[in-house]
């Protein structure tokens, strides 16, 4: 029989081992660090929100080119597959029921055969489709068809052949004559649920919105019926000077550009408002902020 000092003596000899095991096995002490940053994958999508389209994200569950169009377009179906993963606050806006028949893909141009119930879409549906599906880079231009017949009305009014984003989104008119009239697609931000979303608007004036300075003008108010949406650039905000050359624009602001009261973090949503309404409209692909006689 094992006698007690020897007992005390096996168990000691065994914790040690133990003890000696756990402390050799490497730890990763960057492992609550790495959980943190898991990479979600999200598709970028424009659902309705009182009666805007809005930006916001959705999670995806694709990866292959054709399944992640056939995804987006579920999301943007009502009461599609999706439907749990979308936000409250969100409304889809393709009919329910809507089959996608067949998909054709080629050099940037997308051609989508819908089932027969995409007949009862409207504007909205039209607009929600095509921003959320340029979203993608390698889709650019759109064609619209109900069980292999193109599409050429939407509520009665005639829709271009090709779709893509200069058939605008959010369409606000502030005009008082037919003639010269400009368009522009301005960003704006909307709270919602104490979240900033990005609202593209497309506003037809009788300014020329092709003007830099103009655009930042419109910028610091929000268009007309929509007093709700906001660019963050404070309404004291000068445009010194500006520079075009081939795609790029500098811009040259005095100091603030910010409202006092919005915290300065805010800046980037400026530049992104700024900067995405003159690609829109003018057609650059790199913009440069300087404040002070330094870049931001």
């Amino acid at each position: 029989m094992i006698s007690s000092l020897q007992r005390k003596v096996i168990i000691s000899f065994l914790s040690l081992i133990v003890l000696l095991i756990i402390y050799l096995i490497p730890v990763d002490n960057n492992y609550e660090e790495k959980s943190n940053y898991i990479d979600v994958k999200k598709n970028s999508v424009y659902l309705l929100n009182n009666d805007l389209l809005v930006q916001t994200e959705v999670i995806a569950n694709k990866d292959n080119l054709e399944d992640k169009i056939l995804e987006i377009i579920d999301t943007l179906t009502i009461n599609g597959s999706k439907k749990n993963y979308i936000s409250e606050y969100f409304t889809p806006v393709i009919p329910e029921n809507t089959k996608v028949l067949n998909l054709d893909l080629k050099d940037k141009l997308l051609k989508i055969n819908f089932s027969q119930e995409f007949s009862s879409a409207n504007i909205s549906t039209i607009e929600a489709l095509v921003y959320s599906l340029t979203e993608l880079e390698e889709v650019e231009n759109i064609m619209l068809f109900i069980e292999g017949v193109k599409i050429d009305k939407i509520e009665d009014k005639i829709i271009p052949n090709v779709l893509n984003r200069d058939f605008g989104i959010n369409k606000v008119y502030d005009i008082t004559t037919l003639n010269n009239v400009y368009k522009a697609t301005m960003y704006y931000y909307v709270n919602i649920d104490d979240n900033f979303n990005i609202v593209p608007v497309t506003l037809f004036t009788n300014d020329n919105v092709n003007k830099v300075e103009i655009i930042v003008e419109k910028l610091k108010s929000a268009p007309i019926y929509q007093s709700n949406l906001m660019s963050f650039l404070a309404d004291n905000a000068k445009l010194l000077d500006y520079e075009i050359e081939e795609n790029k624009i500098r811009l040259e602001f005095e100091n603030a550009i910010l409202d006092n009261f919005f915290e300065s973090e805010l800046l980037e949503e400026v530049k992104y408002a700024i900067s995405e309404t003159l690609k829109s409209t003018i057609g650059v692909s790199e913009i440069t902020f300087v404040i002070d006689n330094e870049e931001i």
